[in-house]
């Protein structure tokens, strides 16, 4: 339901949170109509049947739908990169030049929902805008969108106009304008550096699309209150970036119940790829460097595949879809979708390889001497990209890291054992080096048919440990508690259990 979901979204963020300011002087929709897309008598029946489309039906005579049609096409305009990777369109029926169709508008305007391959129009049968849960039209390919994005309807195509998935230049090149548009700042988020109230009416639409940092609290709550001002400067510093929003779980409580709010105040992150829960320092520096590092980076680099090997060797840990872009549709979109959910978090590369024989995920680790390749499949499936997502972020970790607040619960809370060495500030740098060696010789040791002399070894199990260092100037009292490690009994090693281990805030 996500493509409908920005549709949507945008119509409700133009035409109630945002709302465009139209004077008396530009509600003649003769300007507007010019750049919208139109279906007419001549055109409707075989449009219709070739995509899905969200069908606006009014009239000029019409005062509501002359109110509406600059904000359609505001709407119209700011989906165009969407609808590049999507047989979906906006469109408008003029009913005072298509006599057929002048019977379904009666007093409000009336916007529709056609999904692919539908019936002949029948105004008594048409679809309405389905519900937030309702199935969404099917997503295409990227290749089959680009090509079938009909030119000079009244939008313009903005992605790069050579991608036809013929050769791996068009491919690197449509992916690369992809997914930076994740890295600039849009004029319909946040515009005005506000908290926006959200009711549970109009929560799924909005949220579905655009990134937001929602706050659920309940007003008689300390925390909630101390919390408050943070929040409302927070979104002054995100302006532009990242929406900031606010639900009074009092009021919405149906809402709070549904994503299992348990406690006050209760953070979580919304974009494209889902919800994220933010579990770190409610500080206005913590809140908005994390949102800010979340809109920053883009969720995957393209390259050539040709360059996989000097780019694994500049990377400690890094992942690399490589495939044929001109046999691999389905698979690609399914990895897109997976680069959203990993964004910020793992280093991701799509490598377009001319005449590669099957969609491959690999990871490369220790500057490209080990690779490890994902065994499960590349099936368009929430369950196939819900597995390869766990699979990246579950081996995104390089031979040796520092073991913080940002990674603790996860490699302290996970099933695998954890080296972990005690260090101070001084002793950063030669326990990266003896615990890289260490996990070096695991990794040769575990790994059957390992290869010797500097060569690649291939993995296709975990190797099931973990190695790190954590600072005891920074989690002395912890170390203490837990492990009866003081400051001064560094260095030390740990062989830690994570079972006994949950947390190190």
């Amino acid at each position: 339901m996500k493509f409908l979901h920005a549709i949507l979204l945008a119509v409700a963020i133009v035409a109630t949170v945002f709302p465009l300011q139209v004077s008396a002087a530009t509600t003649d929709t003769k300007d507007y109509d010019s750049e919208i897309r139109m279906l007419t008598n001549d055109n409707f029946d075989a449009k219709i049947k070739s995509a899905s489309w969200l069908v606006f039906f009014g009239a000029k005579t019409c005062p509501h739908c002359k109110k509406l049609t600059p904000k359609w096409l505001e709407v119209q305009k700011s989906i165009a990169d969407t609808v590049a990777r999507q047989k979906f369109y906006m469109a408008k029926v003029e009913c005072t030049k298509s006599e057929k169709y002048l019977g379904s508008l009666e007093v409000e305007p009336l916007i529709s929902y056609i999904t692919t391959k539908a019936e002949k129009y029948d105004p008594a049968k048409s679809s309405t805008i389905p519900k937030p849960d309702a199935k969404p039209p099917a997503a295409q390919p990227a290749a089959v969108a680009a090509k079938e994005a009909a030119p000079g309807t009244g939008t313009a195509n903005t992605e790069p106009s050579s991608f036809a998935a013929t050769s791996v230049e068009a491919e690197v090149g449509f992916l690369t304008a992809w997914a930076t548009k994740f890295t600039t700042k849009r004029d319909n988020v946040n515009p005005s550096g506000t908290v926006i109230n959200l009711k549970e009416q109009v929560f799924y639409v909005l949220t579905n699309q655009t990134p937001w940092f929602i706050k659920f609290y309940a007003p008689w709550c300390q925390h909630c209150q101390h919390l408050a001002p943070v929040w409302e400067e927070l979104a002054q510093n995100l302006k532009g970036r990242v929406n900031i929003g606010k639900v009074d779980c009092t009021i919405e409580k149906k809402l709070c119940k549904f994503y299992e709010v348990r406690g006050y105040p209760t953070l979580k992150y919304f974009d494209e790829s889902g919800t994220v829960d933010y579990d770190g320092p409610r500080s206005l520096f913590s809140l908005s460097e994390y949102s800010k590092q979340l809109t920053s980076i883009p969720p995957f680099t393209a390259i050539n595949g040709d360059s996989y090997t000097t780019t694994a060797a500049s990377h400690q840990t890094a992942f690399f879809f490589l495939y044929d872009p001109t046999t691999t549709l389905r698979s690609t979109d399914a990895m897109i979708q997976v680069s959203l959910s990993v964004r910020s978090k793992a280093v991701l590369f799509f490598a377009p390889t001319a005449g590669h024989p099957s969609p491959t995920l690999l990871r490369s680790y220790d500057s490209g001497r080990f690779t490890q390749r994902y065994t499960g499949t590349h099936e368009s499936t929430p369950q196939s990209r819900q597995y390869a997502s766990r699979w990246i972020l579950s081996h995104r970790f390089p031979l040796a890291f520092e073991v913080s607040s940002n990674n603790g619960d996860e490699v302290m809370g996970g099933e695998r054992l954890v080296v972990l060495a005690v260090v101070d500030q001084d002793g950063v740098e030669r326990a990266r080096n003896v615990l890289t060696e260490a996990s070096r010789r695991w990794i040769d040791v575990s790994t059957a048919g390992s290869a010797k002399g500097g060569a690649k070894a291939t993995q296709t199990e975990n190797t099931d440990a973990l190695f790190g260092w954590i600072r005891v100037d920074l989690w002395g009292a912890y170390l203490r508690r837990v492990y009866g490690v003081r400051p001064s009994d560094a260095p030390k090693l740990i062989i830690a259990d994570p079972r006994v281990f949950f947390s190190l805030r």
